[in-house]
């Protein structure tokens, strides 16, 4: 198995949107409450193409003999400005089709968004886990992330 963790481009846009796809299932299989609006298809699109070109994002891809099995989606942000140390890179999905898990590809691919991020001067990296997803934060866990805020929610 030969594998390669490189940055996505343009050209990649259809894969990459395909496993988002995947991801957002997956998300929506979990959460019932996750829901998509309509014709969300030409929105994410537009999104991503957006971020493709955003050189505060970055997308690296999972690559193993020709065929793209993952990818990693990451943006700085900026935090409170009244904190310091507070500006963070966020890592906004992550996802690896299920037979090319549990290979070490998932940190490969963290470890390159790592990188990247300490290379543009961030100290802290972030993500947000359902909390229903169990298996995606112990994954986190392995990877180094810990708990530090919780995120809550009530309906108005």
């Amino acid at each position: 198995m030969k594998l390669v963790i490189e940055k996505a481009d343009k050209k990649d846009l259809d894969e990459l949107l395909e496993l988002s796809d995947r991801l957002l299932r997956q998300m929506m299989e979990i959460d019932k409450e996750i829901k998509l609006i309509k014709n969300h298809g030409p929105l994410k699109r537009k999104y991503y193409l957006t971020e493709l070109k955003n050189p505060n994002s970055v997308f690296f891809k999972a690559v193993c003999d020709g065929k793209t099995v993952g990818f990693v989606f990451g943006t700085l942000k900026e935090g409170i400005p009244i904190l310091k140390d507070d500006d963070y890179g966020n890592l906004n999905e992550i996802y690896l089709l299920p037979e090319f898990r549990r290979k070490g590809i998932g940190h490969r691919l963290m470890k390159s968004m790592r990188q990247w991020f300490k290379k543009k001067g961030v100290k802290w990296m972030r993500l947000y886990a359902l909390v229903k997803n169990k298996r995606a934060q112990t994954a986190y866990k392995k990877f180094g992330f810990m708990e530090f805020r919780k995120i809550m929610r009530m309906k108005v």
